[in-house]
């Protein structure tokens, strides 16, 4: 459930995101460089990572809550009684 949740996430952020600015078909843009398209291997493993950093935070955050609510306060112990 948590990986078809973080892969989710992560394709949701790379579709939302705006379109690179080399992404133009300007006859500049046309010219530059040809620089080779990424790996399948990073195609697949960038959405994966961004879902998981974004599911790994908010478990975090859900652990300090847990945690910040379930510690109890200190116990304060008091002194024995001193007889003279």
């Amino acid at each position: 459930m948590a990986f078809v949740a973080a892969v989710a996430i992560g394709l949701a952020s790379i579709l939302s995101s705006a379109p690179p600015a080399s992404a133009t078909t300007t006859a500049l843009a046309m010219t530059d460089a040809n620089t080779p398209p990424p790996t399948p291997l990073v195609v697949l493993i960038t959405p994966l990572t961004v879902g998981m950093h974004v599911i790994d935070a908010i478990a975090e955050g859900i652990a300090d809550v847990v945690e910040m609510i379930a510690t109890p306060a200190p116990i304060a112990i008091p002194a024995p009684p001193i007889n003279t």
